[in-house]
């Protein structure tokens, strides 16, 4: 009879709870344990901005309560971050010093925020956000602020400023790329979202990055690479994450952005995984909740021999911010090989755009009225973009 497998999980992340669910699924012989440097329970990271203006429990945020961990033998060490990997002895070492043994490994340990000014967290009012604690600071502050400039539009750059502008701040955002929602909107569909944006008090400077802070023990505002100042008590960036590899560094385990993993998340050594975030694959998905769950399924299936190749469906995003939703799904480029026909409200309700490829749809975007983005995402591929604009229209 052999030994008994030990499976150690570094991160707490969806990812480690999905690859630990599906090793359970199938197996609950193995050892299974989760180390994160949180406090906390994996939690729903995309609800992190949704917290500023609500006083949001952290229960309310974790993905399935402790018992469902109990119940699947799954064992917990909060609090405890993992600091060095040692493929050769088969343990993992944690700051404290503690070690932990291993048959098989998933490394899970997600990503950090990008922050383009060196030092620049070091100064008072200057925050990023990327988890719980970082919310519990801001909501600190907030009484004193009534001036923020937000950095990076992306998803949680945009819900940000909309929750800071629901609590009275006067909010500036600043976008490096030509417009805002870069990833999910086109340049037509920006304009629209922006020019609502605008009637709801927003400021956005495009095309534009920070040069430098203003305030040294403080913040007092920014001034930009056009020359424009923004004052601020506030200045909080969203700029895009970068990989957490540095447990793997000194190591043969490969790397380049992230974890270099092959289709069943497998890392170039034969014991060692790397799921969400962290792991970095042909398909190039790290940052986005989806693909992130999905990665950990492919590990923790893998690691017990139920391998499935990891194929990325089309994602889609949905979001409300400003008194509106926005739905993006597919491919939205204005790349020549790329049709597309748009559909605007006379007086500006909603916006509706479809992109097709070869004649068949490839892409959508909707702002205003999102009711046929089901009917949409389930048809990509499928119809033609005259049968697609019947759909919205």
């Amino acid at each position: 009879m052999g030994l008994k497998r030990q499976v150690i999980i570094v991160g707490g992340c969806i990812a480690a709870k999905e690859a630990a669910n599906a090793i359970r699924n199938t197996d609950f012989s193995y050892d299974i344990t989760i180390i994160s440097s949180e406090e906390y329970l994996p939690y729903y990271r995309p609800m992190l901005s949704r917290a500023i203006g609500n006083d949001l429990a952290k229960s309310r945020l974790y993905l399935v309560p402790e018992s469902w961990y109990k119940e699947r033998n799954i064992n917990l060490v909060l609090g405890t971050k993992i600091s060095k990997v040692l493929p050769e002895e088969n343990k993992v070492i944690a700051d404290n010093g503690d070690e932990y043994s291993y048959t098989d490994l998933i490394i899970a340990t997600g990503a950090s925020n990008f922050i383009p000014v060196p030092r620049a967290t070091d100064i008072g009012g200057v925050l990023s956000i990327r988890d719980y604690d970082d919310v519990v600071e801001l909501r600190s502050i907030l009484p004193n602020v009534k001036n923020a400039v937000v950095v990076g539009s992306g998803l949680l750059g945009i819900e940000a400023a909309w929750e800071l502008q629901e609590q009275g701040i006067n909010v500036s955002i600043i976008e490096f790329a030509p417009h805002i929602l870069p990833k999910q909107l086109d340049e037509e569909a920006s304009q629209f979202f922006s020019e609502h944006m605008a009637e709801h008090g927003a400021t956005i400077a495009c095309s534009s990055s920070i040069e430098s802070i203003i305030g040294e023990e403080k913040v007092t505002g920014v001034r930009c690479s056009s020359g424009e100042e923004y004052p601020c008590d506030l200045l909080l960036f969203s700029t895009g994450i970068r990989p957490n590899i540095d447990l793997v560094k000194d190591t043969d385990i490969e790397t380049d952005r992230g974890i270099i993993v092959d289709d069943y998340m497998r890392t170039n050594i034969p014991n060692i995984y790397a799921a969400g975030d962290v792991a970095q694959n042909k398909y190039n998905t790290s940052g986005i909740w989806v693909p992130a769950m999905e990665m950990g399924k492919i590990a923790g299936n893998s690691l017990v021999g139920k391998e499935k190749e990891y194929k990325p469906a089309f994602t889609s995003t949905m979001l409300t911010a400003y008194d509106v939703k926005i739905f993006s799904i597919g491919e939205i480029s204005n790349e020549a090989n790329i049709t597309s026909k748009t559909l605007i409200d006379p007086k500006k309700k909603f916006f509706k755009k479809v992109f097709a490829k070869d004649d068949l749809l490839v892409g959508a975007i909707l702002i205003g009225d999102i009711s046929q983005g089901t009917r949409l995402a389930k048809n990509l591929g499928k119809i033609t973009l005259e049968k697609a604009m019947e759909l919205i229209e």
